[in-house]
């Protein structure tokens, strides 16, 4: 068979780091090799997924129940494309996908038994759209830079792309970082930081287990001595989780 219709799903997932929507796009891999009526499903959940995340990127609200079509159109907007013509023939062909797989699609909405199933070139169709709009989505957003401040995109995954490790070597070494252990206080750049935040960013687990063990005993003491070690000990547990 061809080359896949969605492989520029695949350079979304590497760009932004979509870890959980890699099983949809094996899933939808999987689906068109063997022309089955899912492909319609796992499709239209690619570009939504994708949309969503380019709309995240751009720092755009996302209206909760946004029609598909109008979903599409606001993430092409938000991507660059200024042509007005384009944008609502693009948003009548989504609106004919959302039928189809409303219509069709064997996943949703509850389609009555009697219906028939999507015939193989029904699907060959359907993917083929998709692949369409995943390329104009990915033409538009490819040449764009990595906006550091709204990105969702993890330090590490930044720091590759954008070849940031000497900057941030020479940041590291920039940074003044203070401590009052008495006060169990951190201080970066002059800013206050506390501990528990830290945690809670860099080790979600670890930050879990110490506030289920202090919400049921809040005056026990830290038993494995981090609390003795102060903040920096507390920062430094954070750090390499």
């Amino acid at each position: 068979m061809a080359s896949h219709p969605f492989e520029h799903a695949r350079v979304f997932i590497q760009r932004f780091n979509l870890e959980r929507l890699t099983a949809t796009l094996e899933k939808a891999d999987a689906a068109y090799e063997a022309l089955a009526p899912e492909t319609i499903d796992y499709g239209k959940c690619l570009i939504e997924c994708i949309c969503k995340h380019i709309l995240d990127e751009k720092g755009e609200d996302i209206t909760a129940g946004i029609p598909f079509p109008a979903l599409i159109k606001q993430a092409l907007a938000a991507s660059g494309m200024q042509n007005n013509q384009i944008l609502g023939n693009l948003s009548g062909l989504v609106g004919g996908l959302a039928e189809i797989r409303n219509t069709t699609g064997v996943a949703g909405h509850g389609v009555h038994g009697t219906v028939p199933l999507p015939t193989p070139s029904d699907i060959r169709i359907f993917a083929s759209m998709v692949s369409g709009l995943l390329g104009v989505l990915w033409h538009l957003h490819a040449g764009d830079g990595i906006d550091v401040i709204r990105t969702s995109m993890s330090f590490e995954s930044v720091e590759r792309k954008l070849d940031l490790q000497p900057v941030n070597e020479l940041i590291d070494a920039d940074v003044k970082f203070e401590t009052v252990p008495d006060d169990g206080l951190i201080f970066i750049d002059g800013k206050e930081v506390r501990p528990s935040a830290l945690l809670f960013a860099f080790d979600r687990k670890a930050y879990f287990e110490k506030m289920q063990k202090f919400q049921l005993n809040p005056d026990d003491d830290d038993d494995d001595g981090a609390d003795a070690a102060g903040p920096d000990g507390q920062l430094e547990a954070a750090v390499s989780g």
